[in-house]
């Protein structure tokens, strides 16, 4: 082993062929020297159904930077940091034999992409047939690992003590009380929040695993106690993870604490259905693929191929391939789903409306590569306009049939209702749960703008529905028509972030009219009083982050509350396709043509009220 080339004498270790036909792996051989206190490497090839048993590493590649290396049979063998890191902790530590491991920055030959295709093909097999999987997250930047794993076994303690009363310990979690800032729970959130969560491949790896390893900070750490104290993090009304409103009050510049758990979550579930042998489609895991990233934009399809239970469901235009360019692909992908007849799911990953990472994508094509929650560059939020906005200066708002895919495919024409269009559109956008820093205080602007909107146009009566204009309106933010508990408890929340507001209000001109005098004083209990209404408001806006994060909310001809995608502009025309799923699609320079601007909610808009209206379908041909 070596952390600095030196090629010049070993000369470079040059890879030999692999024989697909046998579906041939490599795999990392191991042995300590303890004589010359260094690790002897070996990188032979077997067939996978005879290799030996081996660990197969779930690992971050961070920088890819060939700066260290290992010596194989001999010759030099540049590796990155981290897999050098990965291999001299994973080698024995004593002369007691071999270990095997695949890791795929060694074992396949990164340089060849005929390799590399049929490599990520098997690796979902690769992963399946290890017989284990090492879950590797390296050292806790700050230093706190230890802490980490503690934490996350008094949980798991805790939970089994109280194994019958795990919403009593959920509901503690989501209470006004919970979450006081402590070096434990400091390093718990930087576990969850750890950038191996966000890797895309990190799903199947996890998820086809028969045993897991986590190793952190040199400590190992069981899957399955890590997972059970996810699990009580959970949020059941949305799959997400609980908001712990204190820390979220308390700890500003950091954004959503235990974000990370939803992503954790997600990979569990799928685990688990893996487990369960339960029937897993590309749609499934391709609606879930922006939440996580991916170096190369093609994996955010390949990675999550390899659990697909029926392979024979994929296009075969989409078998792991890079030599196809990325927008090749997506369109492949776009045009596979639109084809079929419940394919309409996957043009709300598409649209100008939102930040699109490849450029030169028509625009009904699913940008998988990016979260659908990103305003496009030229829309981005002006922060002086929200500050405006918070001190109540609004500025001026700007006032069922198959697709057919032409030929050559960068234009489909699809049947829809045009409806309504755009009359007015707010200048902000509610932020996304992820956005640190002032995210609450610019949700909070966007919020009293787009309230300003609403009371406007509907004082009283919202009569799309009939419902109170607050009630539609604060259904409208979180896109519901329910009528469950979970709605029932978003009323209160909303009714705590009305009733903030106005103490908040009350408060400041007394405080103006007479500096000197205590409020508390003045107004017996009022600290608490503020306390447990923002604990309300701030649960509102998780809730709002989840269902409407970085969108706006705009006023439609014809008297309608709607959240629409952040690039959305005056004019767009809002459209109900194949008459029963709404988009905004804005004309095209093309005569004729539209362009896709992205999904919406349109509250108490329906396709009966239309045909209603004297509407009907018509062919909408989008570029």
């Amino acid at each position: 082993m070596a952390d600095l080339p030196d090629s010049s004498r070993q000369g470079l270790y040059v890879y030999q062929s692999l024989d697909k036909s046998t579906r041939k792996i490599r795999l990392l051989q191991l042995t300590r020297n303890v004589t010359l206190n260094d690790i002897e490497c070996k990188l032979p090839d077997w067939s996978l159904d005879e290799a030996p048993g081996y660990d197969a590493i779930s690992y971050t590649w961070g920088n890819p930077a060939e700066t260290h290396g290992i010596i194989v049979n001999g010759k030099w063998l540049p590796t990155s940091a981290n897999v050098w890191e990965i291999v001299q902790k994973l080698a024995p530590q004593e002369n007691t034999g071999c270990v095997y491991i695949w890791i795929d920055f060694i074992c396949i030959n990164q340089k060849n992409n005929d390799e590399k295709n049929w490599q990520v093909d098997m690796m979902g097999k690769i992963y399946e047939s290890a017989k284990q999987v090492v879950v590797f997250l390296g050292d806790s930047p700050n230093g706190d690992a230890d802490l980490a794993i503690e934490q996350v076994e008094y949980l798991r303690s805790q939970l089994e003590e109280k194994k019958e009363n795990v919403e009593d310990f959920r509901a503690q979690v989501d209470g006004p009380e919970f979450g006081n800032a402590s070096p434990k729970w400091d390093a718990f959130n930087t576990l969850v929040n750890h950038k191996f969560w966000t890797r895309v491949w990190i799903v199947q790896e996890v998820a086809l695993a028969r045993k897991l390893r986590i190793v952190y900070g040199g400590k190992e750490l069981s899957w399955e106690g890590f997972a059970t104290v996810m699990e009580a993090f959970k949020n059941i009304d949305n799959d997400g993870p609980l908001g712990i409103p204190k820390m979220v009050a308390g700890r500003p510049k950091e954004g959503l604490p235990f974000l990370g758990v939803a992503r954790i979550l997600l990979v569990a579930k799928i685990r688990k259905m893996v487990r369960d042998a339960e029937t897993i489609t590309l749609r499934d895991m391709l609606e879930h693929s922006s939440k996580f990233a991916a170096t190369n934009p093609r994996d955010h399809i390949f990675a999550l191929e390899g659990l697909v239970t029926d392979k024979e469901t994929i296009d075969p235009h989409l078998r792991p391939d890079y030599g196809k360019t990325v927008a090749d692909i997506f369109k492949i992908t776009t045009r596979h789903y639109l084809q079929q007849e419940n394919g309409l799911w996957i043009l709300e990953l598409a649209g100008i409306g939102y930040k699109r990472n490849i450029g030169d994508l028509p625009s009904w094509v699913a940008d998988l590569s990016c979260d659908r929650r990103m305003a496009s560059d030229s829309e981005t939020t002006d922060p002086l306009v929200s500050m405006l906005a918070l001190l109540g200066i609004t500025p001026a708002i700007a006032t069922v049939r198959l697709p057919t895919i032409s030929y050559p495919p960068e234009t489909i024409s699809m049947h829809g209702i045009i409806a309504t269009q755009i009359s007015r559109v707010s200048t902000l956008a509610l932020m996304t749960n992820s956005q640190p820093g002032l995210g609450s205080l610019l949700s909070l602007g966007a919020f009293l703008q787009m309230r300003s909107m609403a009371m406007t146009v509907f004082p009283i009566q919202y009569n799309a529905t009939g419902e109170d204009c607050r009630e539609a309106f604060w259904r409208t933010l979180v896109q519901t028509t329910e009528t469950d508990e979970f709605a029932d408890m978003l009323r209160l929340c909303y009714a705590g972030l009305d009733g903030g507001l106005a103490l908040f209000q009350t408060v400041t001109e007394r405080m103006l009219l007479n500096p000197e005098e205590s409020v508390q004083a003045s107004i017996p209990g009022v600290q608490d009083d503020l306390a447990s209404l923002m604990f309300l408001a701030t649960r509102f806006f998780m809730a709002v982050g989840v269902r409407s994060g970085g969108e706006r909310f705009a006023i439609l001809n014809g008297g309608y509350m709607a959240m629409v995608p952040p690039g959305a502009k005056q004019g767009d025309v809002l459209v109900l396709v194949r008459g029963e799923k709404p988009f905004l699609f804005r004309k095209s320079y093309m005569q004729g043509k539209y362009q896709l601007v992205g999904k919406c909610y349109v509250h108490g808009l329906t396709a009966a009220k239309l045909a209603n209206e004297g509407k009907k379908g018509e062919s909408i041909e989008i570029c």
